[in-house]
């Protein structure tokens, strides 16, 4: 009787396995799928600590956050590699962040702040400060945004007024 064996292709490289090798336990059997090869078009050095969130902007621009407790904002066509505007203010690192609208940034740290950003100046507009970090952050309508945390719980504050208005 003929062994029957899958063929699967990785990287231009053929790989065979028996269905029936005795030396391999049938349920530590693991499928081998078709492994894509893709090119990295750019490396951009961006910060001087890890990379905790990259964000796409409505204009098409990056906004990378770092632990080392900036954001920078980037143009995906600039071949100089370097950051269009550059948002400092938190003494922790940046976790998170949502372009709120079409001019203003959200960002969250591990400072325990919420920090909005006006895009184009780098300016900081404001800033809320929480009881613990924020490591969410999404957009519910035009003034209400909502966060979470490590307390288990999901906050709504109200940005036209900057308060917590519900939890």
């Amino acid at each position: 009787m003929q062994e029957q064996k899958n063929q699967s292709t990785i990287e231009d490289k053929r790989c065979f396995i028996s269905k029936e090798d005795p030396k391999i336990n049938p349920e530590d059997q693991i499928a081998i799928q078709r492994k894509m090869s893709y090119e990295c078009k750019r490396t951009i050095k961006a910060h001087k600590d890890w990379v905790t969130k990259i964000v796409l902007l409505k204009n098409g621009s990056i906004l990378s956050c770092s632990e080392d407790n900036t954001m920078k904002l980037w143009s995906i066509e600039d071949k100089e590699r370097k950051p269009i505007q550059i948002f400092k203010g938190h003494t922790e690192g940046v976790v998170c962040a949502i372009q709120y609208s079409s001019g203003k940034i959200v960002s969250s740290s591990r400072d325990k702040t919420l920090r909005i950003w006006n895009i184009a100046s780098g300016e900081e507009v404001n800033c809320i400060t929480s009881r613990q970090p924020y490591y969410c952050i999404t957009q519910l309508n035009d003034s209400l945004i909502a966060v979470a945390g490590g307390d288990r719980d999901i906050r709504i504050y109200d940005l036209s007024n900057n308060e917590e208005t519900v939890e």
